[in-house]
């Protein structure tokens, strides 16, 4: 019983294929872990610590980008609710704040946040918005508006189009 449960447990770990470290990650992919966030607390502790892995993420994405200048960077994920916007918002304040002009480009049109993160006292959506500019029903500076927040403007949106992911490609 003993050797078919050891069995089993190795059979199971070698199976295994989920990342579950940065090394995972890093061998997996063979390119290095820029940062590693951890999840925002509600102590003055835990939120300084969240701040600052955004400035950490911000700084080895500009080393990473070498001598070249980093004009653009893309956060996705496979589902809801892992964080997107708050990396964008989060990453976007890291670099406004050592003097580098944003836009934050909202590229979810089913579920915008952005907006309601980097503009809390604006409550209707800004118009006209990414989608707007896709179909070129506006142009580009008619779809920047500034947040209020130094160095960050936004890109919002703009009206769910009938088949996102076609007009994105």
């Amino acid at each position: 019983g003993l050797a078919l449960g050891l069995a089993l447990a190795f059979l199971r770990d070698h199976l295994d294929h989920r990342l579950r470290t940065s090394h995972d990650v890093e061998s997996q992919f063979d390119k290095p872990v820029l940062a590693r966030v951890p999840r925002r607390g509600r102590s003055e502790t835990t939120i300084s610590a969240f701040r600052e892995a955004h400035r950490v993420l911000r700084t080895n994405l500009q080393f990473a980008a070498g001598e070249t200048r980093l004009r653009s960077v893309v956060v996705t994920s496979g589902r809801e609710e892992e964080g997107k916007t708050t990396t964008v918002t989060q990453l976007a304040l890291a670099s406004a704040e050592v003097g580098l002009r944003v836009i934050v480009v909202e590229g979810d049109f089913r579920r915008p946040g952005l907006q309601r993160e980097l503009m809390k006292d604006r409550q209707e959506p800004l118009r006209p918005g990414f989608s707007n500019y896709l179909v070129e029903a506006a142009s580009l500076n008619e779809v920047i508006f500034p947040t209020g927040r130094p160095n960050i403007d936004i890109v919002p949106a703009g009206p769910l189009p009938p088949s996102p992911s076609a007009l994105l490609e």
